[in-house]
Parts: structure tokens; C-alpha cells; sequence
């Protein structure tokens, strides 16, 4: 039997006179009140004197689902609870790296040559310096871009056979 409604409104210090969403009811009850209910498509969490912790999983008292030693007994048939570092070390040595770099394959090595032959791009003010090659050389000067070029053999460019 319900005996009062009740909606709060903003303290009067705040000069406004409206509601502000929290709503109540004083009413007598004759079984347990839920710790939550469905008000149109949204949860609504009931609050009251006397609450009691109910485990969501086994709906006993006395604990909540993070502590149910039935979902305790559940988890360590399975194995139980792992760390962060055993399951981010399974698969792999710990001390692997954790980024492995693919070896130069013929076809890498190819596309690499292939891009060091290109004709740069010419500036958009027209200077000539920037794609032309240095006189009596073959091409711009700089650090190796290859891996060949890096680990000191020269590099050999092959013409694309035409069939």
C-alpha cells in the first residue's frame, strides 16, 4: 500500500523552482523489495534502510557476485584466476621481442631497388637543384636507404624481363 509520492526539487538556494529526476515513495510492503527494477527501457537502482548485499550470481546475502564463492569453485575447475603476466606470456617466451621484423624477401629487395631508380618529383618552384643529379654523379648523395646499401655490397639494378 502506497502512502506518499515524493519528487525533490533543487535546493531553494539555487533559486529554481524545479524537479530534479530523484523520485521516492513511503509505502508498506508485505515481501522484499528488489534491489533494482525496469522503468521503461532503463535500470532503475532502489535504495532504502535495511538494504542487504545479494550476490547477483548465487542470490544469497551476505556477499556480492566479485566475492560468491560459488562463482570461486566455478572459475578454479577452469584453472582459476590468471594473472595479466600469464596470459600476456602465453604463446611466447617472455623475453621474445614483441615485434619480429620479416626477412628481406626477393621480391622486398626488388621494390626497394625499384624506388631508389625512381626520378625524383620536381619542386614546385622549378628549382633544378633539387632534381637534377650532381655533376659526373649517378644520382643524389645522402645516408644508404637499402639494406644493401647499409651493409656495405653494392647494389645491383636488373632490368624487368619482357616477354
Amino acid at each position: 500500500m502506497i502512502r506518499q509520492h515524493v519528487r525533490e526539487r533543487y535546493s531553494p538556494e539555487c533559486n529554481l523552482n524545479i524537479f530534479n529526476g530523484v523520485r521516492g515513495v513511503h509505502m508498506e510492503i508485505a515481501k522484499e523489495i528488489p534491489a533494482g527494477l525496469f522503468i521503461g527501457h532503463f535500470r532503475a537502482r532502489i535504495y532504502y534502510d535495511g538494504l542487504k548485499n545479494r550476490c547477483f550470481f548465487c542470490k544469497q546475502e551476505g556477499h556480492v557476485k566479485s566475492n560468491c564463492p560459488k562463482l570461486a569453485n566455478s572459475s578454479s575447475g577452469s584453472g582459476g584466476s590468471r594473472s595479466y603476466s600469464t596470459v600476456t606470456a602465453q604463446g611466447r617466451p617472455v623475453n621474445a621481442p614483441y615485434l619480429s621484423v620479416p626477412p628481406m624477401t626477393p621480391v622486398m629487395e626488388r621494390l626497394v631497388k625499384a624506388r631508389e631508380v625512381q626520378e625524383p618529383v620536381p619542386s614546385a618552384e622549378g628549382d633544378k637543384s633539387a632534381t637534377s643529379p650532381p655533376e659526373g654523379g649517378q644520382g643524389l648523395s645522402g645516408p644508404a636507404t637499402s639494406p644493401t646499401e647499409a651493409a656495405g655490397t653494392p647494389a645491383v639494378i636488373e632490368e624487368p624481363q619482357r616477354s
